[in-house]
């Protein structure tokens, strides 16, 4: 019967970097996380403002609907959006920063 052993191809210059920088991040987040419990919690917004800034720069009414429905805001938004591009994203991003977290549903 033959013997079979994983083949493992030799650790790159590059891969050994990668592993000895994540195992440095991964040690610094730990110890931080140790001596501040409640770290995570400070930015439990981030990830949702973040979808909504990408929405709005690939589609900014859809944007601007998200934040605000229907309004006249969205009208202008849209009005922009024909106009030009930039000038769409934009407008949808100041709206997205200026409209409360509330009444926006997040």
């Amino acid at each position: 019967m033959v013997e079979r052993t994983a083949h493992r191809s030799p650790q790159t210059p590059l891969h050994a970097a990668r592993k000895l920088y994540y195992g440095r991040m991964l040690r610094l987040l730990t110890a931080y996380a140790a001596k501040h419990p409640g770290w995570l919690m400070k930015i439990d917004r981030v990830p949702a403002d973040i979808v909504e800034i990408i929405v709005a720069i690939l589609l900014p009414p859809l944007g601007v609907f998200l934040a605000t429905g229907f309004s006249t805001t969205l009208l202008i938004n849209i009005l922009l959006t024909i106009l030009g591009y930039i000038p769409g994203i934009i407008h949808a991003i100041y709206v997205i920063g200026q409209t409360p977290r509330a009444s926006r549903g997040i």
